[in-house]
């Protein structure tokens, strides 16, 4: 399950976002934990798109 939580307040406001993600594991145990993203282009992008092929 993921849910966001809206805008987080810095950076560039209108452009940042948080999200809780849920995790249930097949034993019963859950996880946790706080993602943060962007929709707007960086200058790292491409590095980061290159590095992951």
């Amino acid at each position: 399950m993921v849910r966001c939580t809206g805008r987080i307040g810095h950076g560039p406001a209108e452009d940042m976002h948080q999200g809780l993600l849920l995790v249930t594991l097949p034993d019963g145990r859950e996880h946790a934990a706080s993602l943060v993203w962007s929709t707007t282009p960086s200058p790292w992008d491409e590095d980061i798109l290159t590095r992951a092929d």
